[in-house]
């Protein structure tokens, strides 16, 4: 809850100094967000860099996030892409998709749209839901899979386009989508 952030951010504090790049990367987040502690950006950059050079690869997709938008620090987008393409490496599914969608509109690196499907079943594999839903969009052949797929971790539009999808043939599994999607 908000009324323990305060205490979440001091406990976090010490571990992180105590060099738990975990702790430092849930840190980044707070500060990034303003939990627990005032919104603080440029704290934020500091301490995704600490977990990223302590080899947390969710770190570094945190750090080229901000560094690729230019938020809390300067804007590089080249060393954020080199920081990304780690992360997704080591199968950090929203750094794949960040890949992905930067392939797709060639934004930091040339547009690929192989590279950018390649990227996406990678990060939707991973769990990224929006990846998920990208692919479907795209026209992937496996398209109600990737749509259930987010629906059932909670994408309340991919419930929505499955049972549009199946209305008219299974009208009690549309129903049951439905309602799976007001529940998400």
């Amino acid at each position: 809850s908000d009324a323990d952030a305060p205490r979440a951010a001091g406990m976090l504090q010490r571990a992180c100094t105590r060099l738990d790049s975990e702790a430092c990367r849930l840190l980044g987040a707070m500060a990034l967000l303003g939990r627990g502690t005032a919104l603080q950006p440029e704290r934020a950059v500091v301490l995704f860099e600490t977990a990223c050079e302590a080899g947390n690869q969710a770190g570094c997709a945190d750090l080229a996030m901000l560094m690729a938008a230019g938020e809390g620090t300067f804007a590089d987008v080249p060393h954020a892409v080199r920081l990304l393409e780690g992360a997704c490496d080591a199968h950090v599914a929203r750094a794949c998709g960040e890949l992905a969608r930067r392939a797709r509109e060639g934004d930091g690196i040339p547009a690929d749209a192989n590279r950018a499907e390649r990227l996406s079943r990678t990060a939707c594999e991973d769990g990224h839901v929006p990846s998920c839903v990208s692919l479907a969009h795209a026209g992937a052949s496996d398209a109600s899979t990737l749509l259930e797929r987010a629906c059932t971790s909670g994408a309340s539009e991919a419930c929505m386009e499955l049972a549009a999808s199946v209305r008219g043939s299974d009208a009690r599994r549309a129903a049951q989508l439905f309602s799976r999607a007001c529940e998400a």
